[in-house]
This record gives C-alpha cells, sequence and structure tokens, in this order.
C-alpha cells in the first residue's frame, strides 16, 4: 500500500468517533464485505443502539450504504488498510 493511501486512510480513520472506530474495525474484520445492520448491532463492542452512527458514518464517506440495513466500507484499500495495520487494535478501540 502507497504512502499517500495510508496517509489518506489514517486521516480517516482518527477523525472518527469512538464508535465509529468500532463499527470500522467490526466490518473491517468480518469475513463478509457487506454487513448486516443486525449484525453490527449484535456487535459484543457495541453498547448503543449504532442507527445515528452508521448514519453519520455514511455522511462522513467512511462507509457506503448498499441497501436498506447493509452497510459495507468505502473502498477496499481502506478495508485493506484496516486489516493490516488494525489502528483499533493499537489505541484499544476494540
Amino acid at each position: 500500500m502507497s504512502f499517500l493511501a495510508q496517509r489518506e486512510f489514517k486521516g480517516m480513520y482518527e477523525t472518527a468517533a469512538n464508535e465509529e472506530k468500532k463499527i470500522l474495525a467490526i466490518i473491517a474484520e468480518s469475513k463478509f464485505n457487506v454487513l448486516a445492520y443486525k449484525e453490527i448491532k449484535e456487535s459484543k463492542n457495541i453498547k448503543s443502539e449504532p442507527s445515528k452512527v452508521l448514519k453519520n458514518m455514511v455522511e462522513k464517506n467512511l462507509i457506503i450504504k448498499e441497501a436498506r440495513g447493509r452497510y459495507k466500507l468505502r473502498d477496499k484499500m481502506f478495508r485493506e488498510y484496516l486489516r493490516t495495520l488494525k489502528p483499533y487494535k493499537e489505541n484499544g478501540t476494540f
């Protein structure tokens, strides 16, 4: 992954709120590219209702709402960045 890509993705990740970081980690670590709302809500790391957080994440272009109740990361390289560097493990978010 190029230095520019890492810098872009690091900036995206660092501007995310704590709950958003948790959801990014859940989606990145999933074996599926698209996750259902129910899977996100039932994750052990999510303590509150994620609807507003997901809406904010779509507005920030961190994730894409593929269909009603189905979400994915905005691109494959962002997913690869999260899975490879695991910034959520370093800062204890996930």
